[in-house]
């Protein structure tokens, strides 16, 4: 693949959701002072970004499969930036939830044409090696924007943060413009039909590799998302640490996920998928379980959470590539509507886990971690079980 169109899918893949969710993290004891609002309540925020994206996915895969990915990825881009503006001049909470909905929409066209790329130009299991390694050269997103988000929230204010996400929306839009091309060819364009839709979703669940795959990823996606919930509060509000030093501790958990897309490129060839996700459970529970038993033991401090998350991060690096590869290889023309249909899936466990974390949170460590140790042991299950029997990697 052409440097260039590497960058451009890794710019689509995993910056404008990553910043979209990661950038404000640090804002969110903010957004509950600015507001007079409860932890459930600035939940709310991320909830809407996740079953907003969610819900997308069912709409943007048919229309990538219609009218392309390149239009779609310019569209979906301008609607993030458009949103994140929006956001920027909220006056009420309501409001900011129903505009983090719109900027999750743009965010996740621009996801869905990005993976029909890859699915366009490259066969399954290259497809997941492709998308680790790009994944690990744009892990650097993530990690920069939450340093900036602790940094401008810091000194701005949370406002500055979905101000940067806009004018990063746009710079994005101009570059689409100039390099994206389109990869799908005009005889492979498909109409979009209500009634064959919900065909096409029907053949797509049955297949048990797609089902197997996607409740792996699902699974993951939940406990990723109980600590992008949760992490802030436990950080600033519980363990009494800074917005700046949240922001540097969340940094180095991305480092763990870097090193888990790392590990995909080794190891998939070799023990291939079966194995690689039971390895990625393994890792994710045993690190929740070493988290868990201090936190028992009396000693809770930013270092252990941090450490134990690192591992945990590790492990979703190692299964997110492989579950979407996965979910896709059955499906050569409908990798579209497979890949919107697994992300919503997966999308919707995570919405499930926000909003878990919202009414679970008392104040202390124990909701979060737990919840996370529930989801690696889930993984580990369906790796053994439906991933063992049914995969197609």
């Amino acid at each position: 693949m052409p440097l260039g169109l590497t960058i451009v899918l890794g710019v689509l893949m995993f910056t404008q959701q990553p910043l979209g969710t990661d950038l404000y993290l640090p804002s969110m004891p903010a957004l509950a002072l600015t507001f007079d609002a409860s932890v459930a309540q600035v939940a709310r925020t991320m909830t809407a970004f996740l079953v907003a994206f969610g819900i997308a996915q069912l709409i943007a895969g048919p229309v990538c499969d219609r009218f392309g990915r390149r239009t779609l990825a310019l569209w979906g881009t301008a609607v993030f930036a458009l949103g994140s503006a929006a956001c920027a001049m909220s006056t009420s909470l309501d409001f900011l939830v129903l505009m983090r909905a719109m900027q999750a929409t743009g965010a996740c066209a621009s996801f869905v044409a990005a993976r029909s790329v890859v699915r366009d130009n490259f066969a399954p299991q290259d497809g997941a090696r492709v998308i680790s390694t790009i994944s690990s050269f744009m892990v650097a997103a993530p990690i920069a924007g939450i340093l900036l988000g602790g940094a401008m929230v810091t000194h701005l204010g949370w406002r500055f943060n979905f101000v940067f996400l806009a004018v990063y929306g746009c710079v994005v839009f101009a570059v689409l413009w100039r390099t994206l091309p389109e990869t799908l060819k005009p005889a492979d364009l498909q109409r979009i039909n209500v009634r064959g839709l919900w065909t096409s979703y029907g053949i797509i669940v049955r297949n048990p590799s797609f089902r197997a795959y996607t409740l792996t990823a699902c699974a993951g996606g939940a406990g990723l998302f109980c600590h992008l919930s949760a992490s802030s509060m436990v950080y600033i509000k519980v363990l009494g640490e800074s917005a700046w030093w949240y922001s540097v501790c969340f940094a180095v958990g991305c480092l763990g996920y870097l090193s888990g897309t790392v590990l995909i490129r080794r190891w998939l060839p070799r023990i291939g998928a079966t194995r690689l996700l039971f390895r990625a459970g393994m890792v994710q529970i045993i690190s929740m379980g070493v988290s868990i038993a201090i936190a028992w033991a009396g000693f809770v401090h930013w270092s252990t959470v941090n450490a134990c998350n690192f591992f945990f991060l590790m492990g979703y690096g190692m299964l997110m590539s492989t579950c979407q590869a996965g979910s896709v290889a059955p499906f050569p023309d409908r990798a579209g509507t497979a890949g919107s249909l697994m992300g919503a899936l997966q999308i919707g466990s995570a919405a499930v886990a926000g909003w878990w974390m919202g009414v679970a949170f008392n104040g202390t460590v124990f909701p979060m971690i737990v919840t996370q140790w529930c989801c690696g042991a889930a993984v580990l299950v369906l790796a053994a079980t439906l991933v063992r029997k049914h995969g197609a990697l």
